[in-house]
């Protein structure tokens, strides 16, 4: 049930329900006035890319910001709106979306002892997979084409690129932890060195099955346990934690559009990542990255106050560096 009126909220809660709504405004109403028959066909026709339970809290933030806004009829039509009766509930994911220290830890480790054992041939290559998901963040099926840069710097290949060039983006990180680094020089060789390098796609396909097997030993009593990608969403976590524009953060992240990145991570199990940077300069990032709805949260709610939620795209070619790669060292054990 959504906020009645005289629910008072913490002033997070408050916050958090204002940027919430706003988004969901700028998404799928645009320019259009929130009239409380649009707020309502607006949440219906949202309810499929979210679960049950993620859009009950939706409509609970748009309800209680139409309410606030001094807008009774609209607040109490949101309250109504109920969950479409022909729409199945999507169970949740399978693949967690934050990764421990502690566990991430307990993979290392276990990785580092498998890598020394010469009878292990196939933990090379999962090591390399596992530092280039925990240091760079990136998909599966771009990690066989990372490269070193030189001076702290690492090319990483985009994915899910589109006819309109509005989705994937190469990008150049600046790794500034000297032992990161040497590790991904370290994983860049390592991966070249697999057997079945020169198809990609089969090599990293046998690395997660790999690794399936791995975290099935390392953690035996879990349901969910961390995949490749879980890494990825925990770089989306410590990023968002951050106080970093929300441009840098979809470059570091591989993204074109801010827009993507509503689907990574969460603040609230973000930690330290101010060892990973944009490579090129910020001038360059935000020629790249297309602005949409909430890259500054003050900045669009004044602008939706003011009866202009207009985003500011803006979408040049993506920069792809070229440059020879450097000899790495080895992990350290």
């Amino acid at each position: 049930m959504a906020p009645k009126t005289d629910t008072p909220v913490a002033p997070k809660t408050a916050d958090r329900y204002t940027k919430t709504a706003t988004m969901f405004y700028a998404r799928y109403l645009g320019d259009t006035p929130p009239t409380p028959k649009k707020l309502a066909d607006a949440l219906r026709r949202a309810a499929p890319n979210y679960r049950k339970n993620s859009w009950m809290a939706l409509r609970s933030a748009v309800a209680w910001h139409q309410q606030n806004e001094g807008y009774a009829a609209a607040a109490e039509r949101v309250r109504d709106t109920q969950w479409p009766d022909d729409l199945p509930n999507r169970p949740p994911s399978g693949r967690p979306k934050k990764v421990t220290e502690a566990d991430s830890k307990k993979i290392e480790a276990l990785l580092a002892a498998r890598v020394d054992d010469e009878g292990d041939p196939g933990a090379v290559g999962l090591y390399a997979a596992y530092t280039f998901a925990r240091v760079l963040g990136c998909r599966a099926n771009e990690m066989p084409g990372v490269r070193v840069l030189g001076d702290g710097r690492v090319f990483v290949p985009g994915s899910k690129f589109t006819e309109k060039n509005d989705r994937g983006l190469d990008r150049t990180l600046l790794i500034t932890d000297p032992d990161d680094y040497a590790m991904v020089a370290w994983a860049v060789d390592a991966l070249a060195a697999e057997p079945g390098y020169d198809e990609p796609a089969n090599l990293m396909n046998a690395i997660q099955q790999r690794w399936r097997r791995m975290t099935e030993k390392v953690f035996p009593r879990r349901k969910h346990r961390p995949v490749l990608h879980s890494f990825r969403h925990q770089l989306g976590s410590d990023l968002k934690r951050s106080d970093r524009d929300r441009r840098e953060i979809a470059y570091i992240m591989g993204h074109r559009a801010t827009r993507s990145l509503q689907k990574y991570g969460d603040a609230r199990s973000g930690r330290d990542r101010s060892t990973i940077k944009p490579g090129i300069p910020a001038e360059e990032v935000n020629e790249l990255i297309t602005q949409v709805n909430h890259i500054h949260e003050e900045q669009f709610v004044t602008e939706y106050e003011n009866g202009q939620p207009v985003p500011k795209p803006d979408d040049d070619d993506p920069f792809v560096p070229t440059a020879p790669q450097k000899k790495p060292p080895g992990p350290k054990m």
